[in-house]
């Protein structure tokens, strides 16, 4: 992937990454809430069973079809999860850039909201804080694979942590969403009388 298509993926992947942030952070805090801590080697293997296949597979047939135009060490990196610090990484693994991030938001994630989880919202108030000034740096001193790595894009999965743990204190949205929280009637109702 060239460092100027990564501008013009940024925003759907974005999306992608403040929904899988959310999703994961909500995973790990009802496990918390349920079991009193994370089980952190049951969540890696779960991780692993549901993504690792997949990725084997087409790794596999990737580097079967396109042999000729990969080098090792674009291979290691599709393996480890670290296309995205591969700047010269074949077009055939192009989005693996983002497999890459979410697996280091997986690798990270758990352990530091399983160690310090009184501190979980400070945390990641801080990534947001953190993200621009990585970017910047790494756009001021021209380090191309820093625009895509995995620092510069975690204020998106953050923006999903935040959500999932502010989630509780959000309030009841039921009776605005619509016909499947109720006849229908009911939506109208609630919307007539604001």
């Amino acid at each position: 992937m060239h460092p100027t298509s990564f501008i013009s993926l940024a925003p759907p992947a974005g999306g992608f990454f403040v929904i899988s942030g959310y999703l994961m952070t909500s995973i790990l805090w009802r496990e918390r809430e349920r079991t009193g801590t994370t089980n952190l080697r049951e969540f890696y293997i779960r991780r692993a069973y549901r993504i690792f296949p997949a990725a084997f597979v087409f790794l596999a047939v990737a580097i079967v079809v396109f042999w000729p135009q990969i080098r090792w060490y674009q291979i290691a990196a599709g393996f480890l999860y670290l296309a995205n610090y591969d700047v010269s990484c074949p077009w055939v693994f192009g989005h693996l850039w983002s497999l890459g991030i979410e697996e280091q938001f997986y690798f990270l994630w758990p352990g530091i909201l399983k160690r310090w989880y009184r501190h979980r919202v400070a945390i990641v108030v801080g990534v947001l804080l953190v993200t621009p000034v990585w970017t910047a740096a790494m756009l001021y001193f021209k380090v191309r694979w820093g625009v895509w790595a995995f620092p510069a894009l975690a204020d998106t999965l953050a923006i999903g942590c935040l959500l999932a743990l502010f989630a509780p204190r959000l309030p009841n949205l039921k009776p605005l969403l619509g016909p499947h929280h109720g006849d229908g009637r009911d939506r109208r109702r609630t919307l007539l009388r604001q």
